[in-house]
């Protein structure tokens, strides 16, 4: 496995290169961003409007929508709580919820590390760890972090190439 993604991908997260970031991942198209930030990559695909759908999950009470507060209330039902900023906080692990420039719907959302960096698994393809959230910035389809959430740690095991 190379520790890059290809210049294709490069080029289309225009300022992944200058922020830094390195590849932990082959492509795997049976999880998402979202999976992967609620522990769930194991053959799950988070993803509103998939109720008993094979592969797919949406937590059950939670409305089928692609807006954020959606995606907040997924997550709750696994213990984050909204919080203030991005920052790094001992004792808590925290994601940072994209919305998209163009419609302001949910478009990715990153898991900070024990370190400080960012996980992100790129949709259907790689997993990436990244040092900023600025890394996104100039690809329109992802925005901005704009929602940032918070749960006690919970000694859930992060891949040994990520803890």
């Amino acid at each position: 496995m190379s520790s890059r993604l290809t210049p294709r991908q490069e080029a289309r997260y225009p300022n992944l290169v200058a922020t830094g970031y390195s590849k932990t991942s082959d492509k795997d198209p049976k999880y998402n961003c979202v999976a992967w930030a609620a522990d769930w990559a194991a053959n799950l695909w988070w993803e509103p409007y998939s109720k008993n759908k094979p592969g797919m999950y949406w937590p059950e009470g939670v409305p089928d929508s692609f807006y954020v507060e959606a995606y907040i209330r997924a997550f709750r039902t696994i213990g984050y709580e909204l919080c203030e900023s991005s920052e790094l906080e001992v004792g808590f692990e925290k994601i940072a919820l994209f919305e998209d420039d163009i419609l302001g719907l949910f478009s990715h959302v990153a898991k900070q590390l024990p370190n400080g960096k960012w996980a992100s698994k790129l949709g259907g393809e790689d997993d990436i760890v990244h040092d900023s959230l600025e890394a996104f910035k100039g690809y329109a389809k992802y925005g901005k972090a704009t929602r940032f959430m918070k749960r006690k740690d919970t000694g859930l095991s992060l891949p040994k190439n990520l803890a």
